[in-house]
């Protein structure tokens, strides 16, 4: 899975109404998750990691929706952990 935030185009006031605009979102897409919704209207989103691009798209073309995007920190965290791993089988740093 990887993650992806969304920034809504008008975020409720209400916590609960946060929640729904972000349970929406995730219905939007097959497979996806909730992670966090923030008070400024913030959504994170877990989706399937071949959907990712696709899932930015039509995220994106949603009228609640002001921008989407792939998690670059997520992503960047796994390269990092993968570069380790394999500095750490090979014995070298």
């Amino acid at each position: 899975m990887k993650r992806i935030v969304v920034k809504l185009a008008s975020p409720a006031i209400e916590p609960h109404e946060l929640e729904q605009q972000g349970a929406s979102l995730a219905g939007e897409l097959a497979g996806a998750e909730v992670v966090r919704v923030s008070g400024s209207g913030r959504v994170l989103l877990l989706v399937p990691d071949a959907d990712v691009a696709d899932a930015v798209t039509r995220l994106s073309g949603l009228s609640t929706v002001a921008w989407a995007e792939p998690d670059g920190g997520e992503q960047a965290q796994s390269e990092s952990a993968q570069d380790e791993s394999a500095q750490d089988e090979s014995g070298q740093a």
